[in-house]
């Protein structure tokens, strides 16, 4: 459990998690029974190679995007996708699109990030059940953009006898933020932040007691214009 924390600079109150990357966006259009689910303007590695899948549960279309190339190149620029479900019954429904990030393809601890919603209807009458997914090619950014990407500036250390844990970092703008702590393994330990924060330096404060053992935890700080992340190694 996490026992407590701190901010170090003003910390606003706190606002929905739900956010989503700079300049996308997400609509869906029905073509008969068939119901497509487009995601545009999406900012990632120019290298990465996305897998789209669907899943139906009751009224909800949820939409996965997953770049499963454990390559990276030192470029950016703006994927488009697009998912479709047919035969779903008449009624309201609610599509979901997220983006996960996966430590088996290169990334530093596994994320799942939600894009964004929309809401849509059902009138014709339900056919086979089907659904597709695919990634259009990468395509250029424009100069003016600024990039999400995974990146750096999060420094950690540790107080001398307290063996308490440090974590610093600075955000450009305000923004909706999310601060979670993982283990070695990917597990949930604790969610230690969850709002909006103040452009600024920002400092958060771990008690050792927060860490369940000795060990490598990932800390994910995941804000509207990039997602960072920062390993610590916790001696008990």
């Amino acid at each position: 459990m996490i026992a407590r924390f701190r901010f170090v600079l003003c910390v606003a109150a706190l606002t929905a998690t739900a956010f989503s990357q700079k300049g996308e966006t997400v609509e869906v259009r029905i073509d008969n029974d068939t119901v497509r689910i487009l995601n545009k303007g999406a900012v990632e590695n120019c290298a990465a190679e996305f897998k789209v899948m669907v899943h139906t549960a009751g009224t909800v279309v949820t939409v996965i995007e997953r770049d499963t190339n454990v390559l990276k190149a030192d470029c950016i620029c703006r994927f488009d996708f697009e998912a479709g479900v047919s035969g779903l019954a008449p009624g309201n429904y609610t599509a979901e699109v997220y983006r996960e990030y996966l430590r088996r393809y290169g990334y530093g601890v596994d994320t799942l990030v939600f894009v964004g919603s929309a809401p849509f209807t059902v009138s014709t009458a339900a056919g086979n059940m089907a659904s597709f997914g695919k990634a259009g090619p990468c395509h250029d950014l424009s100069a003016t953009d600024a990039p999400p990407m995974m990146g750096t500036g999060v420094n950690v250390s540790f107080r001398p006898f307290s063996g308490d844990a440090v974590i610093s970092f600075g955000t450009d703008t305000r923004e909706k933020t999310e601060i979670i702590l993982y283990d070695a393994a990917s597990r949930h330990i604790g969610k230690l932040f969850d709002g909006e924060l103040a452009a600024g330096h920002h400092e958060l404060v771990l008690p050792r007691a927060s860490f369940p053992a000795s060990g490598t935890y990932y800390m994910v700080i995941a804000g509207s214009r990039e997602i960072r992340s920062a390993k610590i190694q916790v001696a008990k």
